[in-house]
């Protein structure tokens, strides 16, 4: 079994239009949003091996908040391949995953994760800025993940549940 972990990114700001979709900031809420998150999931011992992270300015400040009261620092990726990608790509990514890695945490974008969330699990869900998604995998290494993967869904955590 691998486990799955998808974070949309915390909620951005669209303050200054001139600003480039692929350079928007975060806005105060998503800081505080990723940073909650952060720390429910180190509560429950959900960290990741290895973290793979959009390119995008957002994913990236979501990554900062979501880390900054874990105590160890965990392997992570910048991939640009995960800005805006569609679900061919974040299979292709996983597969590229080390054997070893039990579970990986993808922070991304939508439409992307909630499309991968329908393509594994067949489950339509609406996943909010800086909502976790759980998913369980039944294989042995990541090059076997395919959307015919047996796949259970587990949980989905919106932070203002946490609150």
């Amino acid at each position: 079994m691998k486990t799955l972990l998808l974070l949309r990114h915390g909620k951005s700001s669209w303050s200054d239009q001139s600003i480039p979709d692929h350079k928007r900031p975060l806005k105060k809420r998503g800081q505080s949003a990723s940073t909650t998150m952060g720390k429910w999931m180190l509560e429950r011992a959900l960290l990741p091996d290895i973290i793979l992270c959009s390119s995008a300015l957002r994913a990236q400040q979501t990554l900062k908040y979501l880390t900054q009261s874990w105590e160890a620092s965990l392997p992570t990726i910048i991939q640009p391949e995960l800005y805006h990608c569609d679900v061919e790509q974040f299979v292709k990514t996983l597969r590229d995953c080390p054997i070893i890695a039990k579970a990986i945490l993808i922070i991304g974008h939508n439409p992307g994760l909630e499309e991968l969330v329908q393509a594994l699990t067949n489950r339509t869900e609406s996943i909010s800025t800086a909502t976790l998604v759980q998913i369980e995998l039944d294989i042995k290494e990541w090059s076997e993940v395919s959307l015919n993967s047996n796949s259970l869904l587990v949980s989905i955590t919106q932070p203002r549940e946490l609150s």
